[in-house]
């Protein structure tokens, strides 16, 4: 863009391949998530339980993806966007195969209604996140045609949804279902952060973390987030009583120890359940879906 500083944005370029990326995520989520209406007769019929019982999974599935949304920010800080949107569509497509398999209508509690929105729920703001940090004289525009996805997807699923389950029943329609969902992770290799450091670039981070702990990372690209080499440098001479060998060899284990202890809580930090403002908006959000489920029930 002309005039723009090395800082700025992009507005255009790779970043409308982004804006298609998170076209299709927002259409793969949203109609996986609001096309549940259609499998909801198929389970009535399949397990006989009551509408209760029954509508408890698409309200698990609400909670947890509206708890998870925000976790997956906090993910992406340490390992980058599209390594975490990735690993989310893997969790996705394996929670909606594995529903396919349940015997019971719990089952789908656990598969349907927790991993597979787990694996949605952590790609929903990395999204919008990738979006304005490709474009921001145009973002109204490329937000705007990124969330179409949504409209798309709830048309698009709903039909297809229906078509699948008279075809091949609800079990071949779940599978079927999850070899779209997987096509998350393609969404989430478009996801490339951009040059010139606007973007968030994890192996800073990770850098100044190795630095720490005494671990020197090369990385061969600047602009990447991908790990390419791994250089550990050991100087022996500090410690003169212990053999060279062994020297190497218990200064590296430790170092790489505290490495993996230090990413392991990054990964793993609830501090963000902490924070009240969050924690009301779950409160609102959990009482939001057991008031809808309840009127539901009630009609």
């Amino acid at each position: 863009m002309k005039g723009a500083t090395p800082g700025d944005p992009p507005d255009g370029g790779w970043g409308w391949m982004v804006v298609m990326a998170a076209f299709f995520g927002f259409l793969i989520g949203a109609g996986s998530r609001l096309s549940f209406g259609v499998l909801f007769v198929a389970f009535l019929d399949a397990f006989g339980e009551s509408n209760v019982a029954t509508a408890w999974i698409h309200g698990i599935f609400s909670i947890v993806y509206a708890l998870s949304t925000s976790y997956g920010v906090a993910l992406s800080k340490r390992f980058g966007h599209r390594k975490t949107v990735m690993a989310a569509g893997v969790l996705a497509s394996s929670g909606i195969f594995a529903s396919a398999f349940a015997t019971k209508l719990h089952h789908l509690y656990i598969t349907y209604g927790i991993l597979t929105a787990i694996g949605l729920g952590l790609t929903y703001a990395l999204y919008i996140v990738m979006v304005s940090a490709y474009f921001s004289r145009r973002f109204t525009i490329a937000i705007g045609l990124a969330m179409a996805g949504t409209g798309a997807g709830l048309f698009v699923f709903s039909v297809t949804t229906q078509l699948l389950v008279d075809h091949y029943g609800w079990r071949g329609s779940l599978i079927i279902l999850s070899g779209i969902a997987s096509h998350v992770c393609v969404v989430g290799a478009l996801l490339r952060p951009v040059k010139g450091g606007h973007a968030y670039e994890p192996q800073r981070e990770v850098q100044e973390e190795a630095l720490r702990v005494g671990i020197q990372y090369d990385y061969s690209d600047a602009n990447t987030s991908e790990l390419n080499t791994v250089n550990v440098e050991v100087d022996a001479s500090r410690d003169p009583t212990v053999g060279a060998s062994d020297a190497v060899n218990s200064r590296c284990n430790r170092k790489c120890a505290r490495h993996l202890k230090s990413c392991l809580s990054a990964a793993y930090d609830f501090s963000l359940f902490k924070n009240p403002t969050f924690l009301v908006l779950s409160i609102i959000i959990i009482g939001q879906t057991i008031g809808i489920k309840g009127s539901e029930t009630c009609t």
